[in-house]
């Protein structure tokens, strides 16, 4: 799913890491919430909680998406194969 065409005015404006996490393994990909720690995202400390823009969010998840590589495998082939 394209993570940029995501309509974000259903959601908070602002989520914790657990959310955050969650909303993108059920959009995009894969994330832990110690993994959003090492993201360059602007973090809140509101009442001992660490919150950021889900906007914001969803753009770096966005950026990581489009920069992972794509690879292709066949049947009974052992390594993956760059596409270009």
């Amino acid at each position: 799913m394209d993570l940029a065409t995501f309509d974000l005015s259903t959601q908070p404006p602002l989520v914790d890491r657990k959310t955050g996490a969650e909303l993108i393994s059920r959009y995009g990909f894969p994330v832990s919430p110690r993994t959003l720690e090492a993201w360059p995202l602007d973090w809140y400390h509101v009442n001992g909680k660490a919150l950021c823009q889900l906007a914001q969010l969803f753009a770096v998840a966005q950026a990581k998406l489009d920069a992972a590589p794509r690879t292709r495998t066949t049947r009974g082939q052992t390594w993956a194969a760059p596409i270009y």
